[in-house]
């Protein structure tokens, strides 16, 4: 027998109109149906439907309960709701890993993201699903886009200091105030701090603080941090702290 098509179904040939005969796979070779001679034998399509699984990929988010975990093109369409994660905006729901990564990129590049998965329908459902170990499953990968922010280094210097960066080039601010910013990412950190401190004449740089007075958070120069903010897109300042030398 030859299979036909009808997406969210499984079609089987059975030789009674109410599925209680015997039954032929689609595409089946069969033989020997009667032993009567010039017999004819009608086979009847029997469709059932299948029952797709949902697997949802969160890459450290958390998935809300309204989203289903199992879905036929008989019911109506479910839109998906948003995960969510500390830290980090979500994108949106996608068909690969692959895709959610592209998704993140686009994200930091400011550039459009591609089309995510919005709802499981029956179009959703038959053209994302594989068989799995003889279930039919639907995998959607969460994307997110981690926070960000911006960390801007005062020389906090009543004179003009210069600043070696990495490309070996000397940054100066204006009026020697602001040397450089850098934008971080939450959790992945940064090479913050540089290795190399600003240059003032007759003072030794002790650290970096949050306040202008010394009086914050001191981060030792040269040293890694992350995660200074729980605040996308927040600023945050940062200020040499100075000793004078003694000759």
């Amino acid at each position: 027998t030859t299979g036909i098509n009808r997406p969210g179904y499984i079609l089987t040939w059975n030789t009674r109109a109410d599925g209680r005969g015997s039954n032929y796979h689609a595409g089946q070779t069969i033989s020997n149906l009667s032993t009567n001679d010039g017999a004819k034998i009608t086979l009847y399509a029997n469709w059932t439907k299948i029952n797709y699984s949902i697997r949802y990929h969160m890459n450290g988010g958390s998935n809300p309960s309204t989203n289903s975990s199992g879905r036929n093109v008989e019911q109506s369409s479910l839109m998906l709701s948003g995960a969510t994660k500390s830290y980090a905006n979500f994108l949106g729901w996608y068909a690969s890993q692959d895709e959610a990564d592209q998704a993140k990129a686009r994200a930091f590049e400011n550039k459009e993201l591609v089309a995510p998965i919005t709802e499981l329908n029956a179009d959703t459902l038959t053209k994302y699903a594989k068989l799995d170990r003889n279930q039919y499953v639907v995998d959607l990968y969460a994307a997110w886009k981690p926070f960000t922010y911006t960390v801007t280094y005062h020389s906090n210097a009543t004179e003009s200091v210069g600043w070696t960066g990495e490309d070996g080039k000397v940054l100066t601010g204006e009026d020697g105030k602001v040397l450089t910013s850098q934008v971080v990412t939450y959790e992945v950190g940064t090479n913050g701090c540089y290795e190399e401190a600003p240059k003032y004449p007759g003072y030794t740089q002790t650290n970096w603080n949050t306040r202008i007075d010394g009086k914050g958070s001191n981060y030792r120069v040269g040293s890694r941090f992350s995660n200074l903010t729980v605040t996308d897109g927040e600023e945050i300042d940062l200020y040499a702290i100075w000793n004078r030398n003694n000759y």
